[in-house]
């Protein structure tokens, strides 16, 4: 790669409007994942599946996601980072189209596994480029993409729904989302230049920046930690993710239209990204995951075994979204970039991928089960309650003199 060629600084509002063009493409990402959840019953229907296979497939694609996970960050580090992306937009939104197209259970199974494989591709080659170029601010970047992802979240359930509900066939939200799909890749390949997605922050003077006290390997004690706490939390967060709609549809007994319409209010619970971006760019970022992390397990016990109501819910739907997608996984991707040198950025937003995406990928059939044999109250205290609250040990256990200090003003801060 030409360091030299991709490290000359753009204008940094150029630079602000091609973050905003990449984040907008992230969006179509996240509406492929959450339409299929909130579609779910109608699929499973359609098929003549059980429950427990429905939580199979609302879940699956992420043994796709995280098996592409690494390659794609290796790849991130020595390759173009906009050609992985476009890869990744091409794969999934090919593979969208596919599930609506399926003829039986284990196509759509091969199908939403393939088509993670496309979504790991963008979401290690998207914010290895963005955490990289925004170095000084990257908690914070990243924070601004996963407002992408709280759109996506909002548009994929709510706009599905609808949808299907009006042409009467489950499978037309999966049309349109591909081709929206298909529109960024030709937007992303036309605009974005290299020299936003490959720059290399250790070909560049940093004034007072040292990288000495960072191992110089990529595994190392401080990465180890948190990927353990990403693995719990993509375990817990994916069982909630593919079974809500069904707890509010099953349990709770919401119809189609108000199932999508509570669904979508985790998406705005995302928008908190930036805000905990920039907190995390001022106070110690580990003790703001600790309590992202305990307002997640609280927050999961009141869902599902206290709050019934569509207005409790709305509220629920929120803060679950706030917690763990808002708060937890923007520190997370952060802290991990942050255990390694920049030469390493890349495989450590892979390894991000594959921590958080590849336990989670049998967390929904799980979650079914326990539902099945107890309760979807019972299972919440399990899977999302109890593995939520050990998710929070190996985070004590990080090393904060051995992580990358760009994002403060101060050093003794995250």
């Amino acid at each position: 790669m030409d360091s030299a060629g991709t490290n000359k600084e753009l204008n940094k509002y150029v630079a602000v409007i091609f973050l905003v063009i990449v984040a907008a493409a992230y969006i179509v990402n996240a509406m492929d994942r959450q339409v299929f959840p909130v579609l779910l019953k109608s699929i499973d229907s359609y098929y003549g599946i059980s429950l427990t296979d429905g939580g199979l497939l609302a879940t699956i694609f992420t043994i796709g996601l995280g098996i592409s996970g690494y390659f794609a960050g290796a790849l991130s580090d020595k390759t173009s980072r906009k050609t992985v992306m476009l890869i990744g937009i091409a794969i999934y939104s090919l593979f969208t189209l596919a599930t609506a197209l399926a003829v039986g259970f284990y196509d759509l199974l091969a199908y939403r596994i393939l088509g993670g494989f496309g979504e790991g591709f963008q979401n290690a080659a998207l914010f290895a480029a963005v955490g990289t170029y925004f170095a000084r601010r990257r908690a914070l970047a990243i924070g601004f993409v996963n407002i992408a992802y709280g759109v996506g979240l909002i548009l994929g359930p709510l706009y599905g729904g609808k949808l299907a509900v009006a042409t009467g066939h489950w499978q037309t939200p999966f049309y349109y989302y591909a081709l929206i799909g298909a529109i960024f890749f030709v937007i992303v390949l036309l605009v974005i230049p290299k020299k936003f997605t490959e720059k290399h922050p250790e070909y560049e003077p940093i004034p007072k920046i040292s990288f000495e006290h960072v191992p110089e390997t990529l595994f190392n004690r401080n990465l180890i930690l948190i990927f353990l706490t990403i693995a719990m939390s993509g375990f817990t967060l994916y069982a909630f993710i593919g079974l809500y709609p069904t707890f509010l549809i099953n349990h709770l007994h919401f119809n189609t239209l108000t199932e999508s319409y509570v669904a979508s209010f985790y998406g705005y619970g995302v928008f908190f990204s930036p805000i905990a971006g920039y907190i995390a760019t001022k106070i110690n970022s580990r003790a703001f995951l600790i309590v992202a992390l305990i307002g997640f397990a609280v927050n999961s016990y009141l869902g599902f075994n206290v709050l019934t109501t569509e207005t409790d819910q709305i509220a629920f739907a929120f803060f679950e979204g706030m917690f763990a997608s808002g708060v937890a996984f923007v520190l997370m991707y952060a802290l991990i970039q942050r255990t390694v040198r920049p030469n390493y950025v890349g495989r450590a937003s892979g390894l991000f991928v594959i921590g958080f995406y590849l336990p989670s990928a049998f967390s929904g059939y799980i979650f079914a089960d326990l539902a099945i044999k107890y309760s979807f109250g019972f299972a919440a205290i399990v899977q999302l309650v109890l593995v939520a609250l050990i998710a929070i040990i190996p985070v004590i256990f990080i090393q904060n003199s051995k992580l990358i200090h760009l994002e403060q003003t101060k050093e003794s801060g995250t």
